[in-house]
């Protein structure tokens, strides 16, 4: 989860610094204020994540299912273009996302971003009230 939270950080801080607009083959471009406007969202759910909020965890799952449709868009024209670096980029992007998306959605990650921080696991809290109020 860390690595995911850093990886989504670093994109966005990347994209940040790079010149001029993003080019995507068969998608159209993307100009400098969505761009940077994209990589602050990344930057945002990078940190959210590392602070495990329930709304990072959810982006993040939406933005992995939407890479995974346009790595899907890109892939194909790759191959109708015989492209082979957007071939390449996107089979290997496209089980990353799909790992992305199924590790967060894994019943036992749902819980650990479900917990509000600084709270103890199992009812922990419960049980220590119930002991000092017999006290």
């Amino acid at each position: 989860m860390t690595i995911i939270a850093i990886l989504m950080f670093a994109g966005g801080v990347f994209v940040a610094l790079l010149p001029g607009p993003l080019y995507y083959r068969g998608i159209g471009t993307i100009g400098e204020p969505w761009r940077f406007a994209l990589s602050l969202l990344d930057i945002a759910i990078g940190i959210g994540l590392l602070m495990r909020s329930e709304w990072a965890r959810l982006a993040t799952i939406a933005v992995a299912t939407l890479s995974i449709g346009l790595s899907i868009v890109a892939l194909w024209s790759g191959l109708q273009h015989m492209r082979a670096i957007y071939v390449f980029a996107h089979f290997v992007s496209l089980p990353i996302d799909g790992f992305i998306v199924w590790y967060l959605l894994m019943p036992e990650i749902g819980r650990v971003f479900a917990r509000p921080t600084g709270t103890a696991p199992s009812g922990e809290n419960s049980q220590n009230r119930e002991t000092s109020r017999h006290l």
